[in-house]
């Protein structure tokens, strides 16, 4: 299975955004291993930050990816490298939905009061599938 592919999986198991992509780099091996604490650092992210509806997890849990892969420990390291595949994944996110935000993402079904339903989790599923895809690109 590919790695976008188990992160929708785990989404769809009933995982967080974040916390499948997480999930997913980890069982697939594309960065190498890292803490279980990793993960459990992303719980908190789920509906745009512990459901304030604020920042995608699904952002936010490839920014945290990148910053594994390519994050540095030492202040005299430089961070540009980063910044720069953040910005190159948030770009490709805007493009294609035109926000960041879990609410305006998912505010068809919060103005239905329908937030819980298996069609909003099969369209955000749909969206931790897209960032895996563009972080396993960004991440090379």
């Amino acid at each position: 299975m590919s790695f976008p592919e188990k992160a929708k999986e785990n989404y769809i198991k009933g995982f967080a955004c974040a916390e499948s992509i997480l999930h997913a780099m980890k069982e697939e091996g594309l960065i190498d291993d890292f803490p279980e604490e990793v993960i459990k650092c992303t719980t908190g992210f789920g509906t745009g930050m512990g459901g304030s509806g604020n920042v995608c997890g699904a952002i936010t849990g490839s920014v945290i990816a990148i910053g594994l892969k390519h994050g540095r420990v030492d202040i005299t390291d430089d961070n540009d490298k980063v910044f720069r595949k953040v910005n190159e994944f948030l770009a490709k996110f805007n493009d294609r939905y035109k926000k960041q935000d879990c609410t305006g993402l998912t505010c068809t079904w919060r103005e239905k009061g329908t937030f819980k339903t298996p069609e909003r989790r099969k369209y955000c599923s749909a969206i931790v599938k897209f960032a895996a895809s563009e972080l396993e690109k960004i991440l090379e």
